[in-house]
């Protein structure tokens, strides 16, 4: 928890825009999606109105952090034409909604490649809160991220200490520079205690 104050603090001090953040990672299982709910918890309880928009549709599991009943999400409004109020899940954290992935009949390529759709619809969530962040797919697996980093003002690239490879991190990082975005920050998630040398005091 400490940990995600902190992040947010350097975040609040060090990004003038912070109106749509993406959060991604260069590989599976680095987590990203632990990072980009624990950052807008964090955001939340620190007053800013939030909203956490899932747009990992291959791998889902925000409704199950959040033990959200609704099976409604982000691909219902622009498949189904369901409400997008109807999809906004507030939690038990104040100033916290959740939008979660939803039923994904086609390929989230064409939703997210869908430019004036994806961009009415930020325009929206950006109206309504003081922060989006938005959890999407690995950076280099598939070509959701690159589609989605236009419509972010900063991108955050989660590395999991002992597993991310060096190189792996930097193509990510190059894939993005390739679209025209640009890693803001990096958060080094997963190190043991015994590695941060201030911690040694605390235990």
């Amino acid at each position: 928890v400490e940990a995600f104050k902190v992040l947010r603090i350097n975040i609040e001090a060090h990004w003038e825009k912070r109106g749509v953040i993406l959060v991604t990672s260069s590989g599976i299982g680095e987590g990203k999606t632990t990072v980009a709910s624990s950052l807008a918890i964090s955001m939340a309880k620190a007053g800013s109105k939030v909203i956490l928009i899932e747009c990992d549709m291959r791998r889902p599991v925000i409704r199950d952090i959040f033990d959200i009943e609704s099976s409604l999400g982000l691909a219902d409004v622009f498949w189904r034409d369901t409400s997008l109020d109807d999809v906004i899940n507030g939690t038990n954290i104040a100033n916290l909604d959740v939008i979660t992935s939803g039923y994904m009949a086609d390929s989230p390529v064409e939703l997210f490649s869908s430019t004036d759709i994806m961009r009415k619809f930020f325009v929206v969530m950006r109206s309504r809160y003081d922060t989006v962040i938005i959890d999407t797919p690995c950076a280099l697996s598939l070509a959701d991220t690159l589609l989605l980093s236009k419509f972010a003002d900063n991108i955050l690239m989660v590395i999991k200490y002992g597993k991310t490879r060096h190189e792996m991190f930097i193509k990510a990082c190059g894939e993005l520079e390739r679209v025209g975005a640009k890693v803001s920050g990096v958060v080094l998630n997963c190190v043991p205690i015994s590695k941060i040398p201030y911690m040694k005091f605390y235990i």
